[in-house]
């Protein structure tokens, strides 16, 4: 059986040095070396993502895609809070055409709520509830107190947004793993 070991290597030098540094001598390249980039936000994120496409696999969907969505907006707007009229919460909302403060509510219910504990977050003081729906269009709806929302369109929408800027994983101060090398042992 081989255990993964994830190496973020500028070269295939690089590898070599810190593999034998590690007394791992026997290796399996899993992917190509000069795979791009694009190729593997592609191959471990998108097509993953794309192969979900029924309506139990709601929160799967959301487990996935929003990570990338934050990535994408960090790169826009930084690493600063998610405070409730931050340039970051602002994006959302123009993202998915909620009101600022809904944004953040969303962001708050979902996102951490998802990320943290594998359900949104359902708790005194929040004014919103939520449910997954896929009998509506748009990707959230907005209705009286509850964010009524459709991953299935969530989906479409932000790997539409994130797809067009998948440059951003080169970035150096946070660069996306460039090979994956299965050690026997």
């Amino acid at each position: 059986m081989y255990k993964r070991k994830m190496e973020v290597t500028p070269s295939v030098e690089d590898a070599k040095t810190r593999l034998k540094a590690l007394n791992y001598t026997e290796g399996v390249e899993l992917f190509p070396k000069n795979e791009s980039v694009r190729h593997r936000v592609e191959r471990w994120y998108i097509n993953p993502l794309d192969k979900l496409d029924d309506q139990h696999d709601g929160f799967a969907i959301l487990t996935l895609l929003f990570p990338l969505y934050e990535r994408h907006l960090r790169h826009l707007h930084g690493n600063g809070a998610f405070s409730e009229n931050s340039a970051l919460v602002r994006q959302i909302a123009k993202d998915l055409s909620l009101s600022v403060s809904q944004a953040y509510e969303f962001w708050q219910i979902f996102r951490n709520g998802v990320l943290h504990s594998a359900l949104p977050k359902e708790k005194e003081g929040f004014k919103y509830t939520w449910c997954l729906r896929y009998d509506i269009i748009e990707p959230v709806v907005v209705n009286g107190s509850t964010f009524e929302v459709n991953a299935l369109e969530l989906k479409k929408i932000i790997l539409k947004i994130v797809t067009k800027k998948i440059d951003i994983w080169k970035n150096q101060d946070d660069p996306i793993p460039s090979r994956y090398i299965a050690i026997d042992g």
